[in-house]
């Protein structure tokens, strides 16, 4: 019997930002503030992903991953960085994504 495995969360967060980037990549170039902002975005999935990883798994894991992503880039403007805001626009733009194509 042929069964299909759904991927982890962790993985469809990776799948998300890999999607993310090669449109980014498609549609702009890697110079100046949007460079940044795909760098912070980066930063915060994965920063995201470690966090559930480790978070317990009864203390909602994913609420945590996305709270601490979105904290990384809230501090990032919050002292300045102009290129974290284009970044929350990109995490939103990833989420998005990741519901258009059945993933979230």
């Amino acid at each position: 019997c042929n069964t299909i495995r759904l991927p982890s969360e962790g993985t469809r967060a990776m799948i998300t930002a890999a999607v993310a980037t090669a449109f980014l990549a498609a549609s702009t170039s890697f110079t100046g503030i949007i460079g940044q902002a795909l760098l912070i975005t980066v930063a915060a999935v994965v920063l995201g992903y470690i966090v559930m990883q480790l978070w317990p798994k009864d203390h909602n894991p994913a609420l945590f991953g996305f709270l601490a992503a979105v904290s990384l880039v809230g501090g990032l403007s919050a002292f300045g960085v102009p290129a974290a805001t284009v970044a929350i626009f990109m995490i939103l733009a990833m989420g998005a994504l990741s519901l258009m194509i059945g993933l979230a």
